[in-house]
């Protein structure tokens, strides 16, 4: 049995699957199962794979390595290749990688042995924020504690703890009643949220060994009307069942706040659209039940409280001025610096 299965999807990422395959390879741990599942990728981002799977052949058999990759009958998301991926390892612990970025060498190696030598459920690492070139040091909450670890990845930026599953190994087993989500965007956050709440004991490794890569051609980084609606309808489909999971333990009324955050987080989605006057009063209705609850919440940004006294006043064309004039500025007076 492999000590450690880490789930790789692969979609439109051939400027950047080597890296993240190479570095994959050349882990330090032995005895590791990789599971790269092709979401129907158009581009060559498998033909590029299976070169770099070919030129490591001897060292899969030195570190006792097992690769597949499997093939999704149709694109369906990342939701869906979490799930898939899942339901194919065989590890004791279960880790996730996305293509796009890639990991430092002795990775795993140091979560796994962490986690076996305390018998931790979930071990976690801080990561670093990359454009490729210049890395970013981001360090994630030391706290270990179930409720805090839950509360502070629902508050987000405020808490700069993020419900992201590729900086987190697990064991196997915790996965067995969890819900994966259908819908994409905010995918990871329910799958870690469920993860969390099923541990008796958590670690945190305080070395940042995830190179998380800020791609612009990502769905996340596309601001076209399009995949906007998307990601907000995918990411209140999952925000249903993330409360449905947080009510089935009791903690709606305990993480009141930090949820009002995160349904603004997710509102907030809406903020390259909210020049049109239809997708203000979309931003009013989404989540309408918080509205009231915007100004005096701690977790939220004061910006991000200021822009919502506009919309929810009628104001957001003058705030929309207001920034825009106080943009110009700056460019202009940092032109004059040069």
């Amino acid at each position: 049995m492999p000590k450690v299965s880490v789930v790789i999807p692969v979609y439109g990422v051939e400027k950047y699957i080597e890296r993240c395959a190479v570095s994959l390879f050349e882990q330090t741990l032995d005895d590791i199962e990789f599971v790269f599942v092709d979401d129907c990728t158009p581009d060559r981002s498998i033909d590029i794979l299976e070169h770099v799977i070919e030129k490591y052949r001897l060292r899969f058999v030195e570190k006792n390595y097992a690769v597949r990759i499997e093939r999704l009958s149709s694109n369906s998301g990342q939701a869906t290749v979490r799930r898939k991926g899942v339901s194919l390892c065989s590890g004791d612990y279960i880790i996730h990688c996305d293509s796009d970025d890639w990991v430092a060498p002795d990775m795993y190696e140091q979560l796994y042995n962490m986690a076996v030598q305390n018998d931790y459920d979930m071990v976690w690492c801080d990561y670093f924020r990359s454009d490729g070139v210049h890395h970013e040091y981001i360090k994630q909450e030391s706290n270990t504690g179930m409720l805090d670890l839950v509360g502070n990845m629902l508050a987000g930026s405020s808490s700069k703890l993020i419900g992201s599953v590729w900086n987190r190994l697990y064991k196997r087993r915790l996965h067995q009643n969890v819900v994966f989500p259908t819908e994409n965007m905010n995918e990871d956050l329910v799958i870690v949220t469920q993860l969390v709440l099923a541990c008796k004991k958590i670690g945190y490794l305080p070395k940042a060994l995830y190179y998380y890569y800020i791609n612009p051609t990502s769905i996340c980084m596309q601001p076209n009307e399009q995949a906007i609606l998307r990601n907000l309808k995918g990411a209140v489909a999952n925000n249903d069942l993330l409360m449905s999971v947080l009510e089935k333990r009791g903690l709606l009324t305990i993480l009141e706040q930090q949820i009002v955050s995160k349904k603004i987080a997710c509102k907030e989605l809406l903020i390259p659209l909210l020049g049109q006057r239809k997708y203000r009063d979309l931003w009013r209705s989404t989540f309408a039940e918080v509205n009231s609850q915007i100004i005096s919440n701690s977790y939220i940004s004061r910006n991000s409280r200021v822009r919502a006294l506009c919309l929810l006043y009628g104001w957001y064309p003058l705030y929309a001025l207001i920034k825009k004039v106080s943009a110009f500025i700056n460019r202009y007076y940092e032109y004059r610096k040069t």
